[in-house]
């Protein structure tokens, strides 16, 4: 039950309630602070102000594990998404475009050597370890001279210093993301540097997530972790993407076989044409790419040794307590 609230410390604390029906928590009172930069939670983990902790960054696990700390990383359900601002009116109107952009972006690089193995490529929804996952779907290779042959298709030539233009216009954006998530920034710089290569430039700009909106223009692009299963239902991610009305799809992509199966699917009694319908959308999406999925997410969470029991809760936002932990004085 609720016991402070110190908005100047950004905190708050709880109570045990010990007249809940259910399971008594072991832990008297819980402290939650909010520390929205994921280098400063590793540094508070281990000056000792924090006992438990997730989303530091990728790099730091490894020393933190070797001075005690125990270390859980997880893949949950969540997506690092490039979006653009609008395919209507802008480069990527052209799904040859988006596709070469696509091809272009080394997701095995960035899955090993970025997030320091914390997520997995992907260019699908959902990864295949998830139940309405369609397994069918392969994460393409970065294939750079097929990615230039289709920029070519779409009209577009390379210019002064290499840079890919078309009618005059070179082809470059601006790339906005936010610092919160650990993987954020630096899949942007990785994505910055696979594009060079192809001739697009990209100017990265850090900032925070609500200031993207205003700032984004329909030629730039975003770089977000979304959760696709925050309802353990496929409906949930794929009808707010890639819905021609979709609460998340800005960008105004509409394909009627898309809307046509996500009605089916909504509707049906029948769960194999359920399956099917949820599959194709997530065929057509992967084909046409109004959004280039990069990678399926992974989350950790750092405790100080005395913190057991803990069990992560692979669709929860980020972690979720549970009355089993406890805490070693």
């Amino acid at each position: 039950m609720f016991a402070a609230w110190q908005p100047a410390a950004q905190s708050f604390t709880v109570e045990r309630f010990d007249s809940y029906w259910g399971d008594k928590p072991s832990i008297p009172a819980v402290s939650f602070r909010g520390i929205p930069d994921p280098t400063t939670r590793a540094l508070e983990m281990q000056k000792g102000s924090v006992d438990f902790t997730s989303e530091v960054p990728y790099g730091d696990l490894d020393t933190l594990a070797g001075k005690g700390f125990t270390v859980s990383r997880n893949v949950t359900a969540r997506n690092y998404v490039l979006n653009f601002g609008s395919l209507k009116g802008t480069p990527f109107a052209d799904i040859r475009v988006r596709k070469a952009l696509s091809l272009a972006i080394d997701r095995e690089e960035i899955a090993q050597y970025v997030l320091f193995g914390m997520g997995r490529p992907g260019i699908s929804a959902f990864p295949d370890t998830m139940a309405f996952a369609d397994k069918s779907i392969t994460v393409p290779k970065s294939d750079l001279a097929a990615a230039k042959k289709l920029l070519s298709e779409a009209g577009y030539a390379a210019g002064s210093g290499g840079t890919m233009a078309k009618d005059g216009k070179p082809l470059a954006f601006t790339l906005y993301t936010y610092p919160q998530r650990p993987g954020l920034v630096p899949i942007a710089g990785a994505i910055q540097s696979h594009l060079r290569k192809l001739g697009v430039a990209v100017e990265i700009k850090v900032t925070t997530f609500s200031a993207i909106a205003k700032e984004m223009k329909p030629g730039d692009a975003r770089l977000a972790a979304l959760a696709s299963a925050m309802y353990p239902h496929p409906d949930f991610y794929l009808r707010q993407t890639y819905h021609s009305k979709g609460a998340t799809n800005v960008w105004g992509y509409a394909n009627p076989k898309v809307d046509e199966a996500l009605a089916t699917a909504i509707t049906t009694r029948d769960e194999a044409e359920r399956t099917a319908a949820y599959n194709l959308v997530q065929r057509i999406a992967a084909e046409e790419e109004p959004c280039l999925s990069i990678a399926h997410y992974g989350v950790n969470v750092v405790m100080k040794p005395g913190v057991t029991n803990y069990a992560f809760n692979p669709i929860a936002h980020d972690y979720m307590l549970d009355p089993k932990m406890k805490l070693a004085p």
